[in-house]
């Protein structure tokens, strides 16, 4: 491979019903926003096969779905519009290159290819959990073929097919800004140790004005049935007129006195929600409406509340951004260093001895004309 970065992926096993789609579909989650393509496909495929139901139940699990995935043949169509070929196994990869030989220089065991990235950037740390036995020797590093054992060895080979996307991710998006960076002894160990974990269920305290009341309900439902978090629920519960620091306070302070993990905040443009609950000490507040802001947030700004404006965004992306923002781990290093600038500076905050000048009815941001 060149020095630029695949763009378009492939993914190939035998039958293009469990590896392969899993491989799909879970990439599509760990790079979701990315200006990537995946796509997969089978040595011996019956085209138009939906995947098993282990598969789909196992990426289920990882917030991922294979319900629309339909097997495809691996055929030149294929092979020509992937920049990355990664095979399932050994001896996929050594049969796409006897098929399509064209191909040698673009075709990579998966196992294989996150070992490459690791020693490209200097290092090989296993991912961890089920790959760290075999991590040492790359021809080790097949995925288990679950076809016929039943559901939990899907779900290891799921176990798998994540832990090796996560290696991948990490090592194209975490990137250090330089070898000398120090990291903060602040925030960072902390942090991530109470950062709750891929799949872990979290209490979410959601809280909306008028302006956000509709989409409140439709987060609150993907949070729950989707999802499977608890959700505390502050209100509104109508959209009749309200005022949004009413909710905005309630549930930033939840979430800085621990009693919740996340706070997701809605009124008509998020501006308000944000501006209230960036008032609470321990709240960082982030106002986002597309999905590099709602993974950088998490990743860079350690953000625990997120506001939308349900006048600015639809149901879908809403949605999308709620699972991306809670999926997104802190990055820790350089960020909680510039973090922990933020919380010195609010601990030594000083309380404003003058009385504030009342603020004229209507002048509100979110002050509607109602």
């Amino acid at each position: 491979m060149g020095a630029s970065r695949p763009e378009r992926i492939l993914f190939v096993c035998t039958g293009n019903t469990c590896r392969s789609p899993m491989a799909e579909a879970l990439a599509r989650r760990h790079f979701v926003g990315e200006a990537l393509a995946f796509g997969s496909a089978g040595l011996a495929a019956v085209p138009g096969e939906p995947a098993s139901a282990h598969a789909e139940a196992a990426v289920a699990a990882y917030g991922a779905s294979l319900g629309a995935h339909r097997a495809r043949r691996l055929d030149d169509q294929a092979v020509a519009w992937a920049d990355l070929i990664l095979t399932m196994t050994e001896a996929h990869r050594e049969s796409v290159l006897s098929l399509f030989p064209d191909a040698a220089g673009k075709v990579w065991t998966l196992g294989a290819w996150v070992r490459h990235l690791a020693e490209a950037a200097g290092g090989a740390t296993p991912p961890g959990g089920a790959l760290s036995s075999a991590w040492g020797d790359p021809g080790a590093l097949d995925i288990p073929d679950p076809f016929g054992l039943g559901r939990e060895a899907y779900e290891r080979t799921a176990e798998v097919l994540d832990a090796l996307l996560s290696a991948w991710k990490a090592m194209w998006y975490n990137e250090p800004e330089s070898e000398n960076e120090p990291e903060s002894d602040g925030l960072k160990g902390q942090a991530q140790a109470d950062a709750p974990q891929r799949g872990s269920k979290m209490r979410v305290a959601i809280g909306a004005d008028h302006g956000g009341y509709a989409l409140k309900e439709t987060i609150k439902a993907f949070l729950t049935e989707t999802l499977g978090h608890e959700v505390i629920d502050v209100g509104t519960h109508s959209e009749a007129s309200v005022d949004y620091p009413d909710y905005a306070f309630p549930v930033a302070e939840m979430v800085a006195r621990g009693e919740a993990d996340r706070g997701v905040l809605i009124c008509g443009t998020g501006i308000g929600m944000a501006i209230a609950a960036n008032k609470v000490s321990g709240v960082r507040a982030a106002l986002v409406h597309d999905l590099f802001s709602a993974k950088a947030t998490r990743a860079h700004n350690d953000s625990n509340v997120l506001t939308m404006g349900g006048r600015v965004i639809g149901p879908d992306v809403a949605k999308e951004i709620v699972r991306v923002w809670l999926e997104t781990p802190f990055d820790g290093g350089r960020h909680a260093r510039r973090i922990d600038k933020i919380a010195a500076r609010e601990a030594r905050k000083q309380p404003v001895e003058a009385a504030e000048p009342a603020v004229p009815e209507g002048c509100g941001a979110e002050k509607e004309a109602r």
